[in-house]
């Protein structure tokens, strides 16, 4: 019997300490970003970290022989009050995510566990039923007065890709002031591999990325090949974000307004597609509507067909 009691007490203790260092563990994971970005910020005010000609954004890149990972820093003008409310609720999300040309559709649910419902495809009109379904569980890791960090979290994606993550950081800086961190990582598939081999040497040849070549022996041209298509692919969301998460932001110098949710790119943001439209958007993107239950998605030249995806409660 004492024996039994002994051993009862010490999982009792083992309980405790766990759940000590889970806590422990979680407020580690939202101070340690708020440091962190602290530090980017006055390196890219000093002019330590290689910016986008003209415009207050750093991109980084990282790649494996399993994992892609893209990393987008940006200044904007805007009360992370305002970017907080937005950007902290599910369904805000799919108000933007259909802005990226491979999205064709996205749910979401709140209650009682936030899931974001992408359906993700080819670059031309496929109806959300023909896409592949992503489902992204939705957490906000912190949110106060200083900082708003939110983490999507996906098991697979297209191609049998695996461990999709979007992590979202944002820090107040000062009243007018937000520094910006937009995460994109995912392990690839042998399908996923070949795939992106047999676009590189085809249609995917002449485009790059946004950030440089180390060695300036070769001319500072932008990285291309697998890296060139992460980086272009994490951008495409990040302008979605800046372009259409904070609608009641001050427009950067030099933004001249062509739409109510578009502003004119720098020339650099050319890189995103060979074949854009208007402000470099592709000609067949055009936005979609969201809805927890339907989905209406819309191409430039097609009719707008409502399709229902399924029961989101």
């Amino acid at each position: 019997m004492k024996h039994r009691h002994l051993i009862i007490g010490l999982s009792l203790q083992l309980v405790v300490f766990l759940a000590l260092l889970s806590a422990r563990a979680s407020a580690d994971d939202a101070s340690a970003p708020a440091d962190r970005l602290t530090g980017i910020y006055y390196d890219m005010r000093a002019g330590q970290l290689p910016l986008l000609p003209g415009q207050p954004v750093y991109i980084h890149s990282e790649v494996d022989k399993k994992r892609l990972k893209a990393d987008v820093y940006s200044v904007v003008h805007c009360r992370l009050a305002d970017l907080a409310r937005t950007l902290s609720r599910s369904r805000n999300w799919c108000r933007f995510v259909t802005l990226h040309l491979n999205v064709k559709a996205c749910t979401w649910r709140s209650t009682p566990d936030p899931v974001l419902r992408i359906y993700a495809g080819r670059k031309f009109y496929q109806p959300p039923e023909d896409a592949t379904r992503m489902d992204c569980r939705f957490r906000v890791i912190a949110h106060d007065q200083r900082q708003l960090v939110v983490l999507l979290t996906a098991e697979r994606g297209e191609l049998s890709t695996r461990d999709h993550r979007v992590r979202l950081e944002a820090e107040r800086m000062n009243d007018s002031d937000v520094l910006l961190h937009f995460s994109l990582s995912y392990r690839q598939s042998l399908a996923s591999r070949m795939a992106i081999r047999a676009y590189l040497s085809t249609l995917g040849r002449s485009k790059v990325g946004f950030s440089r070549q180390a060695d300036g022996s070769i001319g500072n041209d932008y990285i291309g090949g697998v890296r060139g298509i992460v980086e272009r692919n994490a951008m495409r969301y990040f302008l979605a974000l800046v372009l259409h998460g904070h609608p009641g932001s001050k427009r950067p110098p030099g933004a001249v307004p062509a739409h109510p949710r578009v502003v004119r790119p720098h020339p650099a943001l050319r890189h995103t597609t060979s074949r854009s439209g208007p402000h470099g958007l592709p000609h067949r993107q055009a936005p979609r509507v969201c809805k927890p239950a339907e989905t209406a998605v819309r191409d430039r030249h097609l009719p707008l067909a409502v399709k229902t995806v399924g029961d989101e409660k």
